[in-house]
């Protein structure tokens, strides 16, 4: 269950950082053999939970302020309403509150509100409200907080903006049977292979039969490594309980 989080209100100004570059940098880099697949050919009920989210952000590009949508995933997961989980680095130069964020649902751009965020890479997560809308027949997925994951099969799914099985992020693709290659204080890893308009989207494990989400697509190495949040490591911080 997700409790509902304090009002967050605009973000501070973007700071340059390593962190920031393996965000905006790594995740358009090379990767490994791509193992995905894609929600058009392998249908799955959960698959209804994941969204695209759309975030008017303003960030220096090349010494000039530029103005440009942030285009990520999200989750719907559960709480005492439908709330979305994803990334805080997607609302990174989000300062412009008359520009909602907005997520696409059954085909129409809907409204969102930031509920409240991590507010850096080290902690890489927010959590959004769905302001007056009710999502009837939604599928939800809750969230698993102290479960070990060491040797569990995970689960990456995202929009991912790639030209070729995510076509531009118009395709909800995932790759299964990825396994835990290390922990750390902000971030897990694992080899499988998440692409720029992933971000935000879920890593999700399996567990008599339903899916929950155990962590937040966060960024790439060098490497082709994938960097998720664990959802157990920031859950006080965003009111997250089992």
């Amino acid at each position: 269950m997700i409790k509902r989080p304090p009002q967050a209100h605009s973000l501070p100004r973007a700071r340059a950082s390593l962190l920031a570059v393996l965000w905006l940098g790594l995740f358009i880099g090379p990767c490994a053999a791509d193992n995905r697949l894609t929600a058009s050919e392998h249908p799955a009920p959960w698959q209804a939970a994941i969204v695209k989210i759309n975030v008017p952000v303003t960030r220096w590009i090349d010494g000039r302020q530029k103005h440009m949508n942030e285009e990520c995933s999200g989750t719907l997961v559960q709480g005492r309403q439908p709330l979305i989980l994803t990334a805080w680095h997607c609302f990174d130069g989000y300062r412009d509150l008359s520009k909602p964020p907005r997520f696409l649902w059954r085909g129409q751009w809907r409204q969102l509100r930031l509920l409240s965020h991590g507010g850096s890479m080290q902690a890489d997560w927010a959590l959004l409200e769905i302001p007056e809308l009710k999502l009837e027949n939604a599928v939800i997925l809750p969230v698993l907080l102290k479960e070990n994951t060491s040797n569990a099969s995970l689960l990456l799914a995202g929009y991912s903006r790639d030209t070729g099985l995510g076509q531009g992020g118009n395709e909800l693709t995932f790759e299964q049977d990825c396994l835990l290659l290390s922990t750390g204080d902000a971030w897990h890893s694992t080899r499988c292979t998440a692409f720029k308009g992933a971000s935000g989207g879920p890593v999700l494990s399996v567990f008599q039969g339903q899916h929950y989400v155990v962590g937040i697509i966060s960024a790439r190495d060098e490497a082709g490594i994938t960097l998720f949040t664990p959802v157990n490591l920031i859950a006080s911080a965003a009111g997250l309980q089992k």
